[in-house]
């Protein structure tokens, strides 16, 4: 004979949870330099942000980067220092807008813009930053960034014509 299974519902206005309350659509969590951190992005109907909390070591989060338009893509942690492409289009001082990236680098006690790029991202499905280079697995392409000089090269079966007509609608 099946049991029955009593719901209950918890009200946290009456029951607050220890480390306090935290809304978003949490996409990953990873660890670097000793620290916790999850990244909440949503990207819907032409809308995007971002937003990257770290936990000390008690579960308190503190919000150590924010931004409207620009969503996550993709995430690199080597375990002292993790790396997030963050990309969208955002707002000019003319009115208009324009594609941005930005590829963020979280180390022990900070989180800054390392590259930005004038470009946007579409389909990226993993990343490498190593040596001097930002190196995307996107949709049938490997495409590898020089943080220094931005020179791109795209490794695809593409004929370097198509190449080039993609990297020029991109930009």
């Amino acid at each position: 004979m099946p049991q029955v299974i009593r719901k209950t519902t918890v009200s946290l206005k009456n029951n607050p949870t220890p480390g306090g309350e935290i809304d978003g659509n949490f996409c990953d969590i990873f660890e670097a330099g000793g620290k916790i951190y999850a990244v909440d992005s949503l990207s819907h109907l032409g809308l995007a942000s971002t937003t990257i909390y770290s936990f000390d070591r008690d579960c308190k989060h503190h919000k150590v980067f924010s931004a409207e338009n620009l969503d996550f893509k993709a995430r690199y942690a080597t375990g002292e220092r993790a790396y997030i492409l963050v990309s969208g289009s955002v707002s000019t001082r003319s009115g208009g807008e324009k594609l941005k990236s930005i590829l963020l680098e979280i180390s022990e006690n900070e989180i800054d813009a390392k590259t930005e790029f004038d470009c946007g991202f579409c389909l990226v499905f993993n990343m490498i930053v190593k040596n001097g280079k930002m190196i995307l697995g996107v949709d049938k392409a490997v495409v590898v960034f020089d943080l220094q000089t931005k020179e791109i090269n795209a490794y695809t079966p593409l004929s370097v014509e198509v190449e080039k007509h993609i990297i020029g609608i991109s930009r």
